[in-house]
């Protein structure tokens, strides 16, 4: 929306942030925008489906290279300050049908109702869309929320396990030492710009339709009403479910950990994507 003077009203600002900081980032101030519901969205769009009709699928390491990512990876955890370690696989899909992202973007939102569903045109020309249930931080007014994942385990009988699967995340050292890395970073990111934060002792567990997860609810508020959102999230980044902190990112690039065979580049993977109004909530 534009003033006569070709100031925009009441502006937004959107777009993605890598996850190396190093990297150029990707936001921008629309001429126009409209807030909507995830239900108005998928009403006015029932005729988009995704092509059920997938083409060739080539994935970027064989399981020799993610073998060896995961041994580095042992090796950094015995020989560096790193605790914890996130591998992934890179998978490229070739449609035989003309692709369309928004016909991914209303699959997904579809499939993941409660997650948080994105989709960014980037300057490349490519499309990043995806969904996901992490809050990396909101801010309203002075009050602000983050809500870090970590330690999951799959939903194998879908609702019929949840009881039993809430209990065992619940009671798994491991995943529970792997959110304690997490919250511990969010606390200590947050904490210099904060009147007062809170952070529960103890887990609860969030669920997808696949997955279930141990979350942590962080609530605070700000010392300083006119520290932005952007502002929190860039404390906040590389995401701790990433990177666990910034000095650890950096003990990471310092290692060559991206010299491993089949590593690759996180690219856009493990960053962030961002909506954030002039006010700066």
């Amino acid at each position: 929306m534009l003033g006569l003077a070709g100031q925009a009203i009441n502006p937004i600002i959107a777009g993605a942030v890598p996850f190396d900081r190093t990297q150029p980032s990707y936001l921008f101030i629309p001429e126009t925008h409209q807030f909507t519901t995830a239900v108005e969205i998928l009403r006015n769009n029932d005729e988009i489906i995704l092509s059920p009709n997938p083409g060739p699928v080539n994935k970027s390491n064989d399981r020799q290279c993610y073998e060896t990512a995961v041994e580095q990876a042992l090796e950094l955890l015995r020989s560096t300050p790193l605790r914890k370690v996130v591998i992934s696989r890179a998978i490229d899909i070739e449609t035989r049908d003309v692709f369309l992202p928004r016909r991914l973007f209303h699959s997904l939102l579809r499939q993941n109702p409660e997650a948080y569903v994105f989709s960014v045109a980037l300057p490349s020309g490519q499309t990043l869309v995806g969904a996901s249930p992490e809050l990396l931080v909101r801010k309203v007014g002075t009050s602000i929320v983050s809500n870090p994942l970590a330690g999951s385990a799959r939903r194998r009988n879908g609702a019929a396990d949840g009881a039993s699967g809430v209990s065992n995340l619940l009671c798994s050292e491991k995943d529970r030492t792997e959110h304690r890395y997490i919250v511990e970073a969010v606390r200590e990111s947050l904490a210099p710009y904060c009147a007062t934060l809170s952070v529960p002792d103890e887990p609860s567990v969030i669920s997808t339709p696949t997955i279930l997860h141990l979350s942590t609810r962080v609530t605070g508020s700000l010392a300083d009403p006119n520290i932005s959102s952007l502002q929190l999230a860039s404390a906040l980044h590389p995401t701790p479910l990433c990177a666990e902190h910034r000095s650890i990112w950096r003990t990471r690039r310092s290692a060559n950990w991206r010299d491993t065979p089949g590593a690759g580049t996180a690219g856009w993977w493990g960053g962030w994507t961002a909506m954030a109004t002039g006010s700066g909530s």
